[in-house]
């Protein structure tokens, strides 16, 4: 027995240990491209999430570097049993659905939300994205503009309705959103890109 009880503390010095040396190897392999180092993060991700099984960003990374859609969908759902809130573990999940192309479940999540009133802006956005991947080009736009007006100081959304806008051959729009994102941050290059190449458009349309 004192064996027993003095053993202890070594073994989990050894798994913390572990624990260590597993997130600094996520971390080098995080930033790699290739296909092996993938490979080997998203498998370093699953293990760590396994030796701590009580931290939610364990099981969020190692969802969104694995591949199986089944398996993904398990591990931020511990995610979110841990923290039913986070928005994080919900973005994930939504994601990994978009990519999938199960757009009714997106719907059904977006439906049953934990948060009080409506789901954080960056939630409900996977609906929009959901629409436009559905072929539903107009409701998505809509559904767009509805969260630009909640937050018309968002430059992610402005960006967005730029280039939905340019894809679509919708001019005034086009030059709308850039001329948004240009006030949102006027000292950023791509932003007078997004004005410059909405101007050209807009230009060339009228002389048309």
């Amino acid at each position: 027995l004192r064996m027993q009880v003095d053993s202890k503390p070594e073994e989990l010095d050894s798994i913390d240990r572990e624990i260590v040396r597993l997130k600094l190897e996520a971390e080098a392999l995080k930033k790699e491209t290739d296909y092996a180092s993938k490979d080997r993060f998203r498998r370093v991700a699953e293990e760590l999430a396994e030796r701590r099984p009580g931290d939610i960003w364990t099981w969020i990374r190692a969802a969104e570097h694995t591949a199986d859609v089944a398996q993904a969908i398990v591990m931020t759902d511990r995610a979110l049993a841990l923290e039913p809130r986070s928005q994080a573990a919900h973005e994930t999940r939504l994601a990994t659905l978009l990519r999938a192309g199960r757009f009714d479940e997106i719907d059904s999540a977006l439906e049953k939300h934990p948060w009080e009133g409506q789901a954080p802006i960056s939630i409900r956005l996977f609906g929009v994205h959901a629409n436009k991947m559905r072929g539903n080009i107009k409701a998505a736009f809509q559904q767009l503009r509805q969260l630009i007006d909640e937050d018309a100081n968002n430059y992610g959304l402005w960006e967005l309705l730029a280039e939905w806008s340019d894809e679509d051959d919708r001019f005034k729009t086009y030059l709308e959103a850039a001329e948004n994102l240009v006030r949102l941050a006027p000292n950023y290059y791509k932003a007078h890109g997004f004005l410059a190449h909405a101007l050209m458009k807009h230009d060339e349309r009228a002389s048309a």
